[in-house]
């Protein structure tokens, strides 16, 4: 007997808002609520490692249908400048 194959299908937002984008990297980065703001310099987190980052670049294509090149995003030294290159993207 094979188990069923689920496949779930949502609508990809367009938009990024502040708001969102802090939860979603407060979540991707298992802080708590509060504890980044846009101008939390992320190289001195030991939360934003390899994993965060490709979580980070996978989340942002399936959710937002936003193609962002790794290269650009490790450019980024805060949360507002990531914010600030998939408003563009």
């Amino acid at each position: 007997m094979h188990a069923p194959h689920i496949v779930i299908e949502f609508e990809a937002e367009s938009t990024v808002n502040e708001s969102t984008f802090l939860a979603l990297m407060t979540e991707i980065l298992g802080l708590d609520s509060g504890a980044l703001t846009l101008s939390t310099t992320l190289q001195t987190m030991s939360e934003w490692n390899s994993m965060s980052f490709m979580l980070l670049l996978s989340t942002l294509e399936e959710q937002y249908s936003k193609h962002v090149k790794p290269v650009q995003l490790l450019m980024c030294e805060t949360p507002q400048e990531i914010l600030t290159l998939i408003q563009q993207a």
